[in-house]
């Protein structure tokens, strides 16, 4: 059984070979980090490995308080944030 870090290294490295691979994956990728250049660049990976499409992302509490969006629960979120870390 993998363990969470374990589970994120193996999900970064696969992003990082599917950047790679192609022109139009690097500029889908380009596309989302745009959206998030506040992040630094291993959380962008990280997004884009689970949501390319995601033109958002904060903590829980502040999503809930600035984004006028409530998650049902913090298990939830965290879910939806890096589903990754719920495998483990």
């Amino acid at each position: 059984m993998a363990t969470k870090l374990q589970t994120v290294s193996e999900l970064t490295a696969q992003t990082m070979k599917r950047l790679t691979r192609s022109h139009e994956e690097w500029m889908s990728f380009l596309d989302t980090a745009a959206w998030l250049y506040k992040y630094p660049w291993h959380e962008q990976v990280m997004i884009y490995a689970q949501r390319p499409d995601a033109t958002a992302c904060a903590e829980y509490d502040l999503w809930n308080e600035k984004m006028a969006r409530r998650q049902l629960n913090e298990t939830h979120w965290m879910y939806r944030k890096f589903p990754a870390l719920d495998a483990g």
